[in-house]
């Protein structure tokens, strides 16, 4: 009676319950859901990029390319946090998925400045420096000792499968604000390029 009512229960929360070796096996659906749609996404960002390769080059295409498989880590990664149980395993999945967190806005910027050719200041150099807020980043997220400035704490939002509840620490402000600022960039540039296109296009005779 008291297992029926339980399983009631889990029934009406979108849990399915399964009986294994006399334990009772609790599986949130909706994460289960949640995470093929993600892989999803992960599947088509690298068939776009497998695509992309293939097409003549075009402006920009190499750094759309990288976004892409970038993205595909960011997606596989959350992925995977959701459909693991164990802590570690989600700690170590978060790691993965910040290898595209972090980079992904960088990487984003430098497509808009290659498609819209304003480019001509970009090089290795200048194209490193934009990485030091990630790269530092990446460094306190894999290590031990630091990984407490950028995740204060981590708890699991489920006794099974689903996401991380985290707590922000000072350097994930940083990181925030850096991601904020090329995303805005990179907006602001196409947005300038669509600008500029319309003039030209408004300006030029008909035939």
């Amino acid at each position: 009676m008291f297992r029926t009512k339980e399983r009631n229960l889990l029934q009406l929360n979108k849990v399915a319950v399964f009986e294994r070796s006399g334990q009772v096996l609790r599986v949130h659906t909706q994460w289960v859901i949640f995470a093929i749609i993600l892989l999803i996404n992960t599947a088509a960002a690298l068939l776009i990029s497998i695509l992309l390769v293939r097409r003549p080059y075009a402006p920009g295409e190499g750094a759309l390319i990288v976004m892409l498989l970038l993205l595909a880590v960011w997606s596989f990664g959350y992925a995977m946090i959701t459909l693991v149980p164990l802590m570690e395993a989600k700690r170590f999945w978060l790691k993965f998925e910040n290898i595209g967190i972090l980079t992904v806005p960088v990487v984003w910027f430098i497509f808009t400045v290659q498609y819209a050719r304003l480019d001509h200041w970009l090089n290795k150099f200048t194209g490193g420096l934009l990485f030091i807020i990630p790269a530092i980043s990446l460094v306190i997220l894999f290590s031990d000792s630091w990984f407490h400035v950028y995740y204060s704490t981590l708890r699991p939002v489920s006794e099974s499968l689903g996401p991380l509840v985290i707590g922000r620490g000072a350097w994930y402000v940083v990181a925030l604000v850096n991601s904020y600022i090329f995303n805005l960039m990179g907006m602001a540039v196409l947005i300038w390029c669509a600008v500029q296109y319309r003039d030209c296009i408004a300006g030029r005779p008909w035939p």
